[in-house]
């Protein structure tokens, strides 16, 4: 894997963020309304509400919301560390910058897990019910249907990226992704260039 472009700043990838959570609603809404009959008990309303929620933890960077969460900045916000590992030249990468990589990885795992759960209380949906658990699954396979397709992903993440049809569960997960997927310029109708 090669070394990020250097029109790669701190600036565009804040904007890659901004961009991958815009992405992510577009191809979350589009499941909905491809697959009425997998996702009929949805409220598209709640679900758009919630995807815009998506990766709140790298992107919200909100004094209200940093405490909320308890989310420590005195080495830098989440995306700034996120960026900063980006950096790190392939070759000189070992234990340490992924044992770092991998513990900011589950910060943010969490802190968007807590968003979500405070997002469906403040709907009065269980989290462990069936809406809520819906909407969890659109989200993770446009999450995944988005990564797939963008060029910076396998530098935030530090490996080639696959195919979301690969990381799901379940055949009809896998089949909704692979025609997410082969729909995406339709879907976002951008041209992601890096």
């Amino acid at each position: 894997m090669k070394h990020p472009p250097q029109s790669l700043t701190y600036s565009t990838f804040r904007k890659h963020l901004r961009d991958h959570i815009n992405r992510v609603v577009l191809i979350g809404m589009e499941a909905i309304e491809l697959f009425p009959k997998e996702f009929s008990k949805v409220d598209p309303t709640k679900a758009l509400a919630f995807l815009k929620l998506h990766d709140q933890s790298k992107e919200n960077d909100d004094p209200e919301f940093l405490r909320k969460y308890s989310i420590e900045v005195k080495n830098g916000t989440i995306a700034q560390r996120l960026f900063e590992n980006i950096q790190i030249v392939p070759s000189s990468r070992n234990s340490f910058h992924d044992e770092n990589f991998e513990s900011l990885r589950n910060t943010l795992n969490s802190i968007d897990d807590a968003v979500a759960k405070d997002f469906f209380k403040s709907i009065e949906i269980p989290f462990d019910g069936e809406e809520a658990q819906i909407l969890l699954r659109i989200e993770k396979i446009a999450d995944l249907v988005d990564r797939a397709q963008d060029p910076v992903a396998r530098w935030e993440f530090h490996r080639e990226m696959q195919p979301a049809a690969l990381l799901l569960n379940g055949p009809v997960d896998r089949f909704i992704a692979t025609i997410l997927e082969s729909h995406y310029r339709k879907i976002t109708d951008i041209n992601i260039a890096i």
